[in-house]
């Protein structure tokens, strides 16, 4: 074993050899094989072994991009893509694992897709998530507007739909095990280790690798078992794309708002389609908008019973942020902080604060979380980012500085 990892991980032509060989291995050994692996592979280099062999275990998706030309997705070139962080790493793997799930349903295993074709929405509560639906896209997710990619954990917090937008067909796969949704010992682990980081024992930090690798091992031998797959299922992109770049996560909150955008039945047929809203509710919603008539918008005010858009445009704003956007920064450790408002010209700026201050696919977030979410606030017609201070941290700021020379004088003195 030993010496097949040294060489699978070293050796071009004696992986081309032996990959589709782990491919063909029946069950059983398959099994045998993972759980052998697993107590090994920690001995060796994680990026130049373990994502190999995985990889291969996996197989790719090949995408045809807009100049016509095959590009080879797979499970090492999702990992490379992902957010330099080890969490996020695992994160792009599981999901990778999962949209090739769905396209393989959408398509059939082995089928080459146009990625002009493709669009995704995810619910995933980490926000920097968005970077595998970006990496299938073959766009830099700092460019991923909600054209060909929507967030909305209303269809699940550990979920991806994967849309084929020539045909109108949509796939729903939901992530039940590992990482996502949670791993107990993970993050424990990753409280210790990541937030902690200088408290954290040198057991911890060994021990919060190998349980990382342990999930991704075991994720790949679990296969089917690790996710609750929809569909395919009809799926109208363009009504979607329009009326939902924004929805609210609360499951009573998003009937309502499917309500006040009046989406169509057969859009209510395939949210049921794919396990979005049960039987129950789709009925609902679809009787609510049949009742509102053509002439009755007064009337859709009546669906909003959470009270999201209420009271003055200051409180709307405080709350959408508390209800909406920051559950989804926070998972991790990040926050946006409102720096101004101006209610004349329906201006809001906002900063990222914690992780996110400092985190490349922020971006992501602004384009995907913050503003489709703020803007859908009556009142507010334009959000923009400003990496600075309030006025009153500048003024506590320049007091401790003046505060800091006084000392330096007094002592000179």
């Amino acid at each position: 074993m030993t010496a097949f990892f040294q060489r699978y991980g070293t050796d071009a032509a004696y992986r081309a050899a032996a990959a589709p060989m782990l491919r063909a291995l029946p069950p059983e050994p398959r099994d045998r094989f993972l759980r052998v692996l697993l107590p090994l592979i920690r001995r060796f280099d994680y990026h130049s072994v373990l994502h190999r062999i995985l990889s291969d275990f996996v197989g790719g998706v090949t995408v045809l991009g807009g100049d016509g030309g095959p590009v080879e997705l797979n499970l090492l070139s999702a990992h490379k893509s992902a957010v330099l962080e080890f969490k996020e790493e695992i994160v792009a793997i599981q999901l990778f694992i999962a949209a090739k799930r769905g396209l393989d349903l959408l398509y059939g295993p082995g089928t080459v897709v146009k990625r002009d074709d493709l669009a995704f929405v995810s619910g995933v509560a980490i926000p920097c998530a968005g970077d595998v639906p970006a990496h299938f896209l073959g766009i830099s997710p700092a460019d991923l507007g909600a054209t060909l990619l929507v967030h909305s954990r209303a269809i699940g917090n550990s979920a991806l739909i994967m849309v084929d937008r020539q045909r109108n067909r949509a796939v729903r796969v939901d992530v039940v095990t590992g990482v996502l949704p949670k791993d107990r010992e993970l993050t424990r682990l990753r409280g210790a280790v990541i937030n902690r980081k200088r408290s954290a024992t040198g057991k911890e930090h060994r021990r919060f690798f190998d349980r990382l690798g342990e999930l991704i091992v075991d994720y790949v031998r679990t296969g089917d078992a690790n996710f609750e797959v929809s569909g395919p299922v009809p799926f109208d992109w363009t009504e979607y794309q329009s009326k939902l770049a924004f929805s609210p996560a609360h499951p009573r909150a998003f009937a309502d708002h499917l309500v006040r955008q009046r989406i169509s039945p057969d859009l209510i047929g395939s949210l049921a389609g794919l396990g979005v809203l049960d039987e129950r509710k789709a009925a609902e919603t679809a009787d609510a908008i049949q009742a509102l008539g053509e002439d009755a918008e007064d009337q859709v005010a009546l669906y909003n019973r959470d009270g999201l858009y209420t009271g003055t445009l200051t409180e709307r704003v405080d709350r959408v942020v508390a209800s909406i956007i920051e559950p989804v920064l926070a998972n991790d450790g990040g926050r946006l902080d409102i720096l101004n408002i101006d209610e004349g010209l329906g201006e809001l700026q906002v900063r990222f604060v914690g992780s996110c201050a400092n985190c490349p696919y922020s971006l992501l977030s602004m384009e995907q979380i913050v503003k489709p979410t703020l803007l859908a606030i009556p009142g507010i017609q334009r959000v923009t980012h400003r990496a600075r201070a309030r006025d009153h941290e500048l003024e506590s700021a320049r007091l401790v500085t003046a505060g800091h020379k006084a000392e330096v004088a007094g002592a000179v003195a």
